[in-house]
């Protein structure tokens, strides 16, 4: 009995926390059935006016005031988060589950590999 207490008080801080590397197919599933999904690019300004996916807000992760910025996103709706190639929003993705958002997503391959993919949905 003591042993899943402890377990329950262990698990307790994670009820509820969603986070994961998704493919691009799985994005571009989530961007048309999650209505409330919330779409950052973190790569810098330069990039995201180069090219981006529809709907996304640029949120720079390189930014010294990223984990500020990043607080105008609501914690509580799902997030997918995107960058030239995976590395700076998988770092992100960590950042905003330490700072208390729900349920965020990592796109694998990032812009490279969703333009390549679905180049209709990058403007």
């Amino acid at each position: 009995m003591k042993k899943i207490f402890v377990f329950v008080l262990v698990l307790i801080p994670f009820v509820g926390i969603a986070q994961k590397n998704v493919t691009v197919k799985e994005c571009e599933q989530m961007m048309r059935e999650i209505a409330n999904l919330q779409i950052i690019d973190v790569r810098t300004p330069i990039e995201f006016d180069s090219a981006s996916i529809q709907n996304s807000v640029n949120i720079d992760y390189k930014n010294p005031n990223f984990k500020d910025s990043i607080l105008m996103v609501d914690k509580n709706l799902p997030v997918l988060v995107y960058c030239r190639s995976g590395k700076r929003s998988y770092n992100a993705m960590q950042i905003m589950i330490s700072i208390g958002f729900k349920e965020v997503y990592n796109m694998q391959g990032g812009i490279l590999a969703f333009k390549s993919e679905f180049p209709e949905k990058v403007k």
